[in-house]
């Protein structure tokens, strides 16, 4: 209405009109009242839509100014463009310099870290106390990863297939769901001095690892040292309690073992195929809920073991506290343990709260 008006005024100022002006100002008000629908013809037929410019003077407010932002046609109308999305928000993926240096500052990442695949020789990052989950995977350069004041990780830590790794320190690691360390070849030890809780926790096939710290652990569910060829040490010397299971198995060199405190276990206690094993301690160890065994013969095929063997070396081990075993007991091809030193273990056991599967003896010292 405001344009009639206008248009109107125009007329009667003028009031020099003749009939021309009279049409074209008919036609003017009938393009006015079609404006909301651009795409219909114009009266006269000869023009279209495209063809007229709606944006002409004629049809510019007097009273509007020509730095209005039109809100509907500019799309960072309420941005604010010193705003920067942050870096440390979501799960991350980093695989360049420029990515990692881009989150030196991260005090708190809220997602899960991985480095994967990356160019990356060098991992440090010293500001970083917490994060989600912490990968890192598959970096054929990397020589080194340092985290010195990370120490809370809802999720998994995972070391896994870096082949030049040398050193890895995470000295205020508190907690972690999962812990695993596999196939890192140039790996030389692994600590977690301050890890109090992880349930799962596998460490296999780092060919040159000697030295395993997990010093304060105190419960876990599954404990895996599995395939270290250079293993000489490995300390858990709070673990109490492991409500899955124990494997310690394949490690070529290391010689004895103890786990001082721990007195429970709610599966399979396995000790087998490390061939330098000479002896291992468990002097509290009460009740393994299901399988025992150590040594044994894995995938047999007549009386050949195909996947694993006995502890060849292995001449003597404490279990003077254990009292019941859930299910099978087996000793066996440990070739310098005496057979008696495994008959007295079953007769301890069956004298107090019993063995509820097999029990086999064999192949071992007479």
């Amino acid at each position: 209405m405001w344009l009639r008006r206008h248009i109107w005024m125009e007329y009667v100022r003028r009031n020099v009109m003749n009939k021309l002006s009279i049409i074209m100002v008919v036609m003017v008000l009938s393009s006015v009242f079609s404006c909301g629908n651009a795409q219909n013809d114009l009266t006269d037929g000869s023009e279209t839509a495209e063809d007229i410019d709606f944006c002409d003077d004629l049809f510019v407010d007097r009273n509007s100014n020509e730095n209005d932002i039109n809100f509907d046609t500019d799309p960072d109308y309420g941005v604010d463009e010193d705003i920067e999305i942050d870096p440390c928000i979501g799960d991350l993926k980093i695989k360049t310099v420029s990515e990692l240096e881009a989150i030196l500052h991260c005090v708190e990442i809220t997602g899960n870290l991985s480095f994967n695949k990356s160019d990356l020789e060098e991992i440090s990052m010293p500001n970083l106390v917490s994060v989600k989950s912490l990968t890192i995977t598959q970096n054929s350069l990397l020589l080194s990863a340092s985290f010195p004041v990370l120490q809370k990780m809802e999720g998994n830590l995972v070391l896994e297939e870096n082949p030049v790794i040398e050193t890895v320190s995470l000295p205020l690691l508190e907690t972690s769901e999962l812990v695993v360390v596999k196939y890192n070849y140039k790996l030389l030890s692994f600590s977690l001095p301050a890890l109090m809780t992880a349930l799962f926790i596998e460490i296999e096939s780092n060919h040159v690892l000697t030295h395993i710290d997990l010093n304060v652990i105190d419960n876990s569910l599954v404990i895996r040292i599995t395939n270290n060829a250079s293993l000489i040490s490995f300390s858990m010397p709070a673990l109490t309690n492991l409500e899955g299971y124990f494997l310690f198995m394949s490690n070529m060199v290391v010689e004895t073992f103890s786990l001082p405190e721990l007195d429970f276990v709610g599966e399979d206690f396995g000790v087998t195929s490390n061939y330098k094993l000479k002896s291992f301690s468990l002097p509290q160890l009460k009740k393994i809920n299901k399988n025992l065994m150590i040594g044994g013969c894995a995938g047999t095929e007549g009386e050949d073991c195909l996947y694993g063997f006995g502890n060849p070396e292995l001449t003597s081990f404490d279990l003077s506290s254990l009292s019941f075993v859930g299910r099978d007991f087996e000793i066996s091809y440990n070739y310098e343990l005496p057979t008696s030193t495994a008959e007295a273990l079953r007769e301890q056991v069956l004298s107090k709260e019993g063995i509820g599967g097999s029990i086999e003896i064999s192949n071992n010292k007479e």
